[in-house]
């Protein structure tokens, strides 16, 4: 998925017949996959049976409610070395929210993470709604730009019955004012990015002509700029006036969208101004007469899986940078704190290409530098799913890691800078301080045709330990609005004649010491004193999350079976646990300095087993 299913015909039949797999083995996956589909059907019964041939969405409050907690409580608290957080609205006159994440619709990864949105709250909208009626204002400021292609239009355009989205039309030949051109199909599309191969029209034929249209307002006068990718010919009018001709009068120049199929962007700008409505009309085709990109000029294998495609984007234009991240920093100075919404978005983190730069994109460092200079009480807010360096962490008071928190992102936000939800997230990655110290930094890409996982059993927190390197932040990581204290460590240990029989319980006393309501993650980690094979310095084997109200105490028992000890020897193809001594610990994070209490227990025998 998405590609051709080459693995699933003849390589597989190659393989068959070379003895390289079973047929068991083909059995077992087939059987998996049903397992799977019943699964979803008995747990969603009314999305399979709906009887609806068009695709829709669910959404209720319930819904709302679960995905606001869920994106809270994912949040990770990162530093808040003097306290700012949570920031609390009766002391506060001004607040400026600035950052490239801060307005646009970051919800979620590119390629097959990446879904249309039912509705979008913004770290902006969150922020706003939370201050509501409290008397602080709210202001804000660019700061600076990091998307890889202009944001999409997706909740900034409307159809002509005044619904989300826009307007499209299919034709079988060229429409024409002059003309009655019959269209073989329209319908509402919510999002200004699509490839037409998920959605074609029945009656289309291959080579066709589209037409989207739909209304913009704009809240202030500026230069907007549009931008256009696609695979096919498009043109983009703003009032009828042309602003963006990617393919139709001039030539195409290959880029790197739509998995290397598609154009690069090419922009154009409109002057707009606030209270007049203006229609935006794009028209493309995937005719092969003149101009198109060809999949011929690709270095991709698969170009029946882009039938034809488009990305229509915009925002509005800075004047440049630097005076935009100075009106920033001035701005900052008349504030009482400062939330400066930063990483890196559906276009940056996707499938089909790798991330070209471990910066964050952009000016953005040299944002956060300014404000950081401007004003003590300056929280970052990390919107990304992957780790990207933070030169200036040392100077930074406050950091929230808010990873691609779905719908309810800027709501979940708000939750924690205000102190509504408690934070108690956990950093499932490491962050490295530089790029060169990732653990897979020998391996990126690939070489004729492979790709080497060259950091073997020490990917992630193992890999940091065994070479020493400590990272920005670890595994594990994460801090609270609450404090709390962990007591009475003890390690059980069970053994009998088989591995099923080896089990240990370990419990802990955990004491909130504060004030206030929270919750505490204790994670247990394994070490083999001597194996026999190299492992990792400790691993990760259990944990558990305990809410505590202020003042509370209680007992966490966590219960752990022969996997605790085991590893897998690929020679023998079995699972082995070995007769030996091990260290059992109680952590806060993967970080070597973070062990709170540890006990050490003896396996008497040795037992090997396969399967799960």
């Amino acid at each position: 998925m998405p590609g051709p299913t080459r693995w699933r015909g003849i390589q597989t039949q190659v393989s068959l017949n070379c003895e390289k797999i079973e047929l068991q083995a083909i059995d077992d996956r087939a059987h998996a996959v049903l397992q799977t589909i019943q699964r979803s059907v008995r747990a969603s019964p009314e999305t399979v049976r709906n009887n609806r041939s068009e695709e829709f969405a669910r959404d209720d409050p319930e819904d709302r409610l679960l995905n606001r907690r869920l994106a809270a409580e994912s949040i990770v608290l990162l530093k808040n070395a003097t306290g700012v957080l949570p920031l609390d609205p009766t002391k506060l006159r001004k607040v400026l929210v600035t950052g490239p994440n801060a307005r646009t619709r970051t919800v979620s990864g590119g390629g097959s993470a990446y879904l249309t949105s039912s509705y979008v709250v913004t770290a902006w909208d969150g922020i706003v709604a939370a201050l509501e009626g409290s008397g602080v204002e709210v202001v804000y400021s660019a700061g600076c730009y990091s998307h890889r292609y202009l944001p999409l239009l997706d909740g900034f355009i409307s159809a002509q019955d005044g619904t989300e989205g826009w307007d499209v039309a299919f034709y079988n030949s060229a429409p024409s004012a002059s003309t009655s051109t019959k269209y073989v199909a329209t319908y509402v599309a919510a999002s200004t990015k699509f490839r037409i191969n998920d959605r074609k029209p029945a009656g289309l034929n291959d080579e066709f002509h589209l037409v989207g249209y739909g209304y913009m307002t704009f809240p202030h006068s500026g230069m907007f700029e549009f931008g256009l990718c696609s695979v096919g010919k498009s043109r983009l009018f703003v009032n009828n006036v042309l602003v963006v001709d990617n393919g139709y009068d001039k030539p195409q120049t290959i880029g790197d969208t739509f998995y290397g199929l598609g154009t690069r962007e090419e922009t154009g700008v409109y002057h707009v101004e606030p209270g007049k409505r203006y229609l935006v009309r794009v028209e493309f085709t995937n005719s092969s007469e003149g101009g198109r990109v060809s999949a011929e000029t690709t270095n991709t294998g698969q170009p029946s899986l882009m039938l034809a495609a488009l990305r229509v984007g915009g925002s509005f234009k800075l004047a440049s940078s630097t005076a935009a991240i100075e009106e920033c920093a001035a701005l900052a100075k008349e504030c009482d704190a400062v939330i400066c919404v930063t990483g890196g978005n559906l276009d940056w983190e996707t499938e089909g290409a790798d991330r070209t730069q471990f910066a964050l994109p952009g000016a953005t460092d040299e944002l956060v530098e300014s404000l950081l200079e401007a004003n003590s009480n300056t929280i970052i807010c990390n919107i990304s799913g992957s780790a990207f360096g933070f030169p200036w962490v040392e100077k930074a008071p406050s950091i929230l890691q808010c990873w691609l928190g779905g719908n309810e992102t800027g709501n979940a936000m708000a939750d924690v800078l205000f102190g509504k939800v408690n934070p108690s997230g956990r950093m499932p990655l490491s962050f490295p301080h530089e790029i060169e110290h990732c653990t897979a930094h020998l391996n990126w890409g690939s070489e004729n045709g492979k790709v080497h996982y060259g950091e073997g059993l020490f990917v992630g927190y193992r890999g940091y330990e065994a070479t020493k390197r400590d990272p920005m932040f670890a595994f594990g990581e994460g801090l609270s609005y609450s404090t709390f204290h962990w007591s009475d460590f003890e390690v059980t240990m069970e053994e009998g004649e088989t591995a099923e029989d080896i089990g240990t319980t370990i419990t802990l006393s955990i004491e909130n010491t504060s004030q206030i309501d929270g919750a505490d993650v204790v994670q247990i980690y394994v070490s083999q004193i001597a194996p026999s094979l190299r492992r990792p310095l400790k691993e990760l084997k259990g944990f558990q999350k305990v809410f505590l109200r202020a003042g509370e105490s209680k007992t966490v028992s966590i219960r752990l079976d022969k996997l605790a000890f085991s590893y897998w020897n690929d020679k023998t193809a079995c699972w082995v646990a070995e007769m030996g001594e091990f260290d059992f610990m109680a952590c806060r994070s993967a970080r070597e300095g973070d062990v709170v209490a540890e006990n050490r227990v003896r396996l008497n025998m040795t037992c090997t087993w396969t399967g799960l």
